[in-house]
């Protein structure tokens, strides 16, 4: 089988709706309708690490753009 040599970079939190601050995700689990129209399109799917959850976890709160507008995040 020949391969498509598409790839797509997509945000942790469109695969893993699990790993947004609870209370402020609109879906279960990931966006189907992303994730089904990429392997309909034959793409291969690479999913970016959460700087959130690298630095605050999974139990974080929410936070403003000003917060991380930072070097050192």
């Amino acid at each position: 089988m020949k391969r498509s040599k598409k790839i797509c970079l997509v945000t942790h939190c469109i695969l893993n709706g699990n790993a947004k601050v609870e209370g402020l995700c609109s879906y279960k689990g990931a966006v189907k309708e992303v994730v089904e129209l990429l392997i309909n399109k034959d793409f291969g799917i690479i999913q970016l690490p959460c700087p959130e959850i690298n630095l605050y976890g999974i139990k974080r709160w929410g936070h403003v753009k000003e917060q991380f507008d930072t070097p050192y995040f």
